[in-house]
């Protein structure tokens, strides 16, 4: 089956994995990964009796450590649709792009459309000196 880290402790060792609607508890007894799990990983696991075992992330060819989101891409999203929140979305930072999304539609609705456009124009060009630089999984960008 294939789940969703919903919580980890690193200090207990433990977390809730997501399948669905269902809930399952693990313990590190059971992580066969060779990288610590992460919230929000994607993870491919057995299901035994209502248990799981053999947990490993379904990524696992994915290093983290490498870049795997390019920076052209962010920065031209940024560029066009920058207002929109497009670029973050595209970066993995779904909450800032939504907040962002937000203010933009107020600031549209109160008549304040070209700091809206300079918004998306800044992230642009920040995403090309290198201010940004990582995704939301704090992966390089290439």
């Amino acid at each position: 089956m294939f789940g969703r880290i919903e919580s980890y402790d690193p200090d207990t060792k433990t977390g809730v994995i997501t399948a669905g609607k269902e809930l399952f508890k693990f313990d590190m007894k059971v992580w066969v990964a060779d990288t610590q799990p992460e919230k929000d990983d994607i993870v491919r696991f057995d299901l035994r009796a209502k248990a799981i075992a053999n947990i490993t992330l379904a990524g696992a060819f994915i290093d983290k450590s490498n870049a795997v989101k390019r920076r052209w891409i962010a920065a031209l999203l940024s560029f066009l649709l920058g207002w929109a929140g497009m670029s973050r979305l595209y970066l993995g930072y779904y909450q800032i792009a939504f907040v962002q999304m937000f203010l933009t539609a107020i600031l549209i609705s109160a008549g304040f459309l070209p700091f809206a456009l300079l918004w998306g124009f800044l992230d642009a060009v920040l995403l090309m000196a290198g201010h940004n630089d990582k995704d939301a999984k704090g992966r390089p960008l290439k």
